[in-house]
């Protein structure tokens, strides 16, 4: 008889799905620095999306966003990485606003966090608007397009599809999509 080793519980960590976005300054190199400190604060990062353009969402009277996936294997729980991705976003230069969907140096948003759902103050996963914008569907396709969002129970190429969002997204150095 041979035994089969099943993994502890712990011994594989969540991946996270973040998508930082810029308008702001040297949008390229925001999301540069975005990555490394999402590297060397949050996890290892295991994949990367190309840079996408995408017209602004919800506040039209801006420049167009750049905007990349950051996929991670991590060691924090979501409300850590949280809170991790907002002091990042402070340390790059982030002045938040009461204004909605206004310019900003950077942005990281959590899509998702493994297959938790998430509801607490402050913190919501998978990101509640996520299947309504194409600048996050796009790169997600991109990386895994049979990712299946755990509350609507839909791949992200079926959410995609879906969409109603008419935004143009397309590669930073290719042809419009």
């Amino acid at each position: 008889i041979t035994s089969l080793h099943l993994p502890q519980e712990n011994q594989f960590m969540p991946i996270a799905h973040l998508m930082t976005g810029s308008n702001l300054g040297n949008r390229e190199e925001n999301l540069q620095k975005a990555m490394e400190e999402i590297a060397r604060r949050a996890g290892k990062v295991i994949y990367l999306s190309g840079i996408y353009v995408s017209d602004p969402w919800g506040n039209a009277d801006q420049q167009q966003f750049l905007n990349q996936l950051v996929v991670i294997e991590t060691g924090k729980t979501a409300r850590e990485l949280m809170d991790t991705c907002l002091e990042t976003e402070k340390m790059l230069g982030r002045v938040r606003s009461n204004e909605q969907n206004s310019p900003r140096t950077i942005d990281i948003d959590i899509l998702f966090y493994g297959n938790d759902i998430i509801e607490e103050e402050g913190l919501m996963i998978p990101h509640p608007r996520l299947h309504l914008r194409n600048f996050c569907l796009i790169p997600l396709i991109e990386v895994h397009p049979a990712l299946v969002h755990p509350v609507f129970n839909k791949t992200v190429w079926q959410l995609y599809r879906e969409c109603s969002d008419r935004g143009r997204v397309y590669p930073k150095d290719g042809q419009e999509l």
